[in-house]
């Protein structure tokens, strides 16, 4: 099923990657290549299982954490400490305690929304993304990419086509700018076309989710709605956070997506709510 991912996936960046060549446009030439570079590691991840799974893991929070101790100016050594618990957390805690473990996940995106700007800027803000966002959120991941690898491809495979749909749907006609105050480069158009990136992406997964799975037609619906929602949720609620440390990326670390929380946002935004939906329709079992 790796390959097949991938294949899909890059059908998507290939022509867009051409397109921008010929029209001279470098920063999605960047954005392709890095993503493609991306896929690749992920998918490498994904088939040595266990530690490729929990290498990726250990790189992309170590690579979150540092950016966060970069913007906050707050000591690396307690960002390792509250996000390596955060992961503990999540990887390891009983299902039955994920709704504390949402608790805390939710409190921290709620935060980003209702603090005012001095608090996100602040230190204890930036402990809470360690622990709530960085650490919790990959470490869902990592979790479900060992309990379930097709579900984690799955839940990738998704968030890429809401994404990818979503950016060039609003570069090409996206002109009403709905959240300019947060981020101006969103558009109606662009989270239209997401959310039709990931009704194809629903329609081309359904068949391995229903096989591999069990899931039906109700449950693969509701498992797309949630990416587009939560998805783009995570977005505006990390281009919020940057307005308030008045950034335009976190870093520069990845060619045309900027840093690694600019690039993985999503994914530890989405994946704890997405490792508990999993779980509460039984898909897998």
């Amino acid at each position: 099923m790796l390959w097949r991912f991938d294949a899909v996936v890059l059908a998507f960046i290939l022509p867009a990657l051409m397109g921008a060549l010929i029209l001279h446009h470098h920063q999605t030439v960047r954005r392709s290549l890095t993503l493609i570079g991306i896929l690749a590691v992920l998918t490498l991840a994904l088939a040595l299982r266990r530690w490729g799974v929990w290498g990726l893991t250990a790189l992309v929070v170590a690579g979150g954490l540092y950016e966060i101790s970069r913007n906050w100016r707050v000591s690396w050594l307690a960002l390792t400490l509250a996000g390596g618990l955060g992961v503990a957390a999540a990887a390891t805690a009983p299902f039955g305690a994920s709704v504390w473990l949402l608790a805390v996940w939710g409190l921290t995106v709620l935060a980003s929304w209702v603090m005012p700007g001095r608090v996100v800027a602040g230190r204890g803000f930036a402990m809470a993304l360690a622990l709530g966002i960085v650490g919790m959120g990959m470490g869902s991941w990592a979790r479900l990419a060992i309990l379930s690898p097709a579900g984690a491809l799955t839940f990738i495979f998704l968030l890429q086509m809401n994404d990818a749909f979503g950016y060039f749907g609003g570069h090409l006609c996206g002109h009403r700018h709905i959240v300019a105050a947060i981020s101006p480069g969103k558009t109606l158009e662009g989270y239209v076309a997401g959310a039709m990136g990931t009704a194809i992406g629903v329609a081309l997964a359904y068949h391995p989710l229903r096989l591999m799975m069990g899931a039906n037609g109700l449950m693969a619906m509701g498992v797309g709605m949630s990416i587009v929602f939560m998805g783009n949720l995570g977005d505006l609620s990390f281009s919020k956070i940057k307005r308030h440390l008045n950034i335009k990326d976190f870093s520069g670390f990845l060619p045309g997506h900027g840093g690694i929380l600019d690039r993985f946002d999503n994914i530890m935004m989405v994946a704890p709510a997405f490792l508990w939906l999993w779980h509460f329709l039984g898909l897998g079992r």
